[in-house]
């Protein structure tokens, strides 16, 4: 038997699914609220297995809310009801914790199934939607990799050039050791500090050494010239 929380603010609507769902012999209402204050009193108090969150709210943003009740009970599983098809909404919806995303144009011929998935520990989201949610999910693990290897966002060439710069050389130098002309070096140089976010040469000179790019401290002193 599915334990189920209403978590709508219109009283119609409310109403509407409580008596649908009713009607389903695995489901059981635990409680229907229609503020944002009874529904964290509820959730506290006890644990439904299916908390339904209407997303639109005259007094609050339901965004917040459902992070609001996630912070407080993380296991929380929550099936969003959203009035648009938009999948920006039902995308923030996921990105706030939602485990599914029902529209409110199909949420009485879905609703049941979707209730059905969360009780198995499964999501509702459509295909697009769960394609841009596991877009994002490969875009963040990306992008904390490279913080955790911040080489990893250099070029090959800019690795190089910035092993060169540790050893001490000039710009100039480097031109001539790379076959590549000053403003070249100029620019990979500006690019490497950019990525790095670093303030200037020698403190990329120390970054390149403590990440093993070179095997020893540069026994030059670093160059004056400018980025």
């Amino acid at each position: 038997m599915v334990q189920i929380l209403l978590a709508v603010e219109d009283p119609l609507l409310r109403n509407l699914l409580a008596e649908r769902l009713t009607q389903e012999n695995d489901f059981q209402i635990s409680g229907a609220v229609g503020d944002p204050e009874s529904l964290l009193e509820v959730v506290m108090l006890g644990q439904p297995e299916v908390i339904i969150l209407d997303l639109q709210w005259s007094n609050a943003s339901g965004l917040a809310l459902l992070e609001r009740v996630l912070l407080q009970k993380p296991d929380s599983m929550f099936l969003t009801l959203v009035s648009e098809e938009a999948e920006d909404a039902q995308v923030m919806a996921a990105q706030n914790g939602a485990r599914g995303v029902v529209t409110k144009t199909e949420g009485i011929t879905v609703l049941p199934q979707a209730i059905r998935a969360l009780g198995r520990g499964e999501v509702w989201f459509t295909r697009q939607v769960s394609r841009r949610i596991f877009q994002e999910y490969h875009r963040l693990a990306r992008q904390l990799r490279e913080q955790e290897q911040p080489l990893s966002g250099l070029s090959p060439k800019e690795r190089e050039v910035l092993a060169h710069v540790a050893e001490g050389l000039t710009n100039r130098d480097i031109a001539e050791q790379l076959h590549m002309s000053v403003h070249t070096v100029k620019l990979h140089v500006q690019r490497i500090l950019q990525k790095l976010e670093l303030p200037n040469r020698t403190e990329a000179a120390v970054f390149a050494v403590r990440e093993g790019l070179v095997s020893s401290l540069p026994k030059r002193v670093a160059p004056k010239d400018t980025v």
